[in-house]
This record gives C-alpha cells, sequence and structure tokens, in this order.
C-alpha cells in the first residue's frame, strides 16, 4: 500500500558524528531503528507536555 503524502511527513535529521554514533548503539541495543528512537525521544519530550 502507498504512503498517503497528504498524511505524512518526512523529516531529515541532522547530528554531530559522536551524537549519531552514541544514539546508534542506543538504538541497536534496543532493537529499534534510529528513526523510531528519535520518533519516541520527540513524543516523549515534547507531545507529552503540558506546555
Amino acid at each position: 500500500m502507498p504512503i498517503d503524502p497528504t498524511k505524512t511527513v518526512q523529516i531529515r535529521i541532522t547530528a554531530p558524528k559522536p551524537v549519531a554514533e552514541r544514539l546508534k548503539e542506543v538504538a541497536q541495543a534496543r532493537g529499534i531503528p534510529l528513526s523510531q528512537l528519535f520518533l519516541q525521544a520527540a513524543i516523549d519530550r515534547y507531545l507529552d507536555d503540558p506546555e
């Protein structure tokens, strides 16, 4: 099933190489893709925050 571009957004994230490498290690240790790690962090930080 194709992805509907009116309902999805693609985001590019850049980070310094040491940070990216460390985050990749964390994602691999948890057994999830790096993109999912970023998504979960964003949800935890920005969507659950009542500010």
